[in-house]
């Protein structure tokens, strides 16, 4: 998966020289954490919430939502309209 390798895993910032500075930094832990998360996705039947998943990761849930958000993006995980425990079901493709 290329684009989960830290090199090459974008991270959203704004024009401030600190943002900047911090999706620099987080690069290198995001793609890893992207790929478990992705990972633990494929691996559930049926689909999971993301309180699910950071539940079994130990991935923060607001770590975990930005993960998701960019693994929908690149189409690796796909938002469904079911829901569970009031929370939306993922499904990986």
């Amino acid at each position: 998966m290329g684009y989960l390798e830290p090199a090459s895993y974008e991270l959203p910032f704004s024009d401030e020289q600190t943002s900047r500075d911090a999706a620099e930094a987080a690069r290198r832990w995001a793609g890893p954490q992207a790929e478990r998360v992705l990972a633990w996705f494929r691996a559930q039947s049926g689909g999971a919430t993301q309180p699910e998943c950071a539940a079994a990761t130990g991935i923060s849930r607001q770590s975990l939502s930005a993960r998701c958000r960019g693994l929908v993006q690149r189409g690796e995980l796909v938002k469904t309209t079911r829901r569970r425990g009031g929370c939306a079901v993922f499904e990986a493709r």
